[in-house]
């Protein structure tokens, strides 16, 4: 799984979202202001390295070759054109291993009617799993007895952003601490709430609670 500061206030609100990342065996810092949060924090310097990684960083270093081991993906999430879209792509980029796609909306709904009896037939070695925040968090938590064994990334828009049906941001703005207003930029109506009034929410929240527990690091929340 991975963080940005929409997931930390998530985690500080919905405890079914927050179960879900106690249970990931890694969680990737996705975002600059959280990158300087962990490492203001205490014991971030020692738990966290000073780089963020956005699920698109590391799907386009798989593409060059970067994934030992993994010879079949599933690609669950997204439009049915974005979807088929991005498993085209990865056929072309990754010839080597077989990639299937269910969308999000009816193919998803397939898959837990049936309860993942096709996802079971092809056996992944990997599932990217975008379905946005916190859908795809707990529905992962919730089915995830039912699921084969595979390894499992909850990526978010990246599916949409690998496929070409949104704008994917210079990579070069993410260390930078940039990429927010790149994506603002483009598509304020959706996004102005996320970036410019949920991280005073969060403040206003880890504010009350640092009040009440003085002693308490927020931070291992966070995980």
């Amino acid at each position: 799984m991975n963080h940005n500061l929409h997931s930390v206030l998530l985690a500080h609100t919905n405890n079914d979202f927050f179960n879900s990342y106690q249970a990931a065996d890694a969680v990737l810092v996705d975002g600059f202001p959280l990158r300087l949060l962990l490492l203001i924090g205490k014991g971030g310097t020692k738990h966290h390295t000073g780089t963020r990684v956005g699920s698109c960083d590391w799907i386009l270093e798989m593409e060059k070759g970067s994934s030992n081991g993994v010879k079949r993906i599933a690609v669950i999430g997204a439009s049915p054109e974005s979807n088929y879209a991005v498993v085209h792509r990865f056929s072309q980029t990754m010839p080597d291993k077989r990639v299937r796609g269910w969308d999000g909306y009816d193919g998803l709904s397939g898959l837990i009617m049936d309860e993942f009896d096709e996802l079971l037939e092809f056996d992944p070695d990997l599932v990217l799993l975008g379905l946005g925040m916190p859908k795809q968090e707990i529905i992962l938590d919730n089915y995830f007895d039912k699921l084969p064994d595979a390894v499992y990334a909850t990526v978010g828009g990246a599916i949409d952003q690998l496929s070409g049906f949104q704008k994917m941001p210079p990579r070069v703005l993410g260390n930078l601490g940039l990429e927010w207003i790149f994506r603002l930029l483009r598509d304020p109506r959706r996004l102005a709430f996320r970036y410019l009034i949920e991280p005073l929410m969060l403040a206003v929240l880890l504010l009350k609670r640092k009040i009440r527990h003085p002693n308490k690091s927020e931070v291992a929340r966070i995980r």
